[in-house]
């Protein structure tokens, strides 16, 4: 009798120990999520001092993760995903990156960025 009760208790505890399990996993996806949502599409700037200005050379056939991964490197954004991101879900994707020098800065959010590269 004890082993049933034992087995039952066993049983019981991986359940709700696996369900509490299941509900933290989904909330920190939703937190990932939105953390994700909100840099993209925020236009909020990596930095508001604007001390970081640089100067980027886009050519005719370079890709948006391109450009991204260079601006990442160079400190302009916080994180290369958030500039694609925002580029394939919006209406960006539609104009074509033009080639040319840029003067950008750490200031400029997401989209003061896509607008410069885009000629939006």
């Amino acid at each position: 009798m004890i082993r049933q009760v034992n087995k039952k208790f066993w049983r019981t505890f991986f359940s709700v120990f696996l369900d509490a399990l299941l509900i933290v996993a989904l909330i920190l996806i939703f937190l990932w999520m939105k953390k994700i949502a909100y840099y993209s599409f925020s236009n909020r700037p990596y930095q508001r001092d604007g001390s970081r200005t640089i100067e980027i050379q886009i050519d005719k056939k370079e890709t948006v993760k391109a450009v991204a991964a260079q601006l990442e490197r160079q400190g302009i954004i916080g994180d290369k995903k958030y500039l694609i991101i925002r580029y394939q879900c919006s209406t960006y994707h539609i104009y074509k990156l033009r080639a040319g020098t840029y003067q950008v800065s750490s200031d400029m959010g997401v989209d003061d960025l896509l607008d410069e590269f885009t000629g939006r």
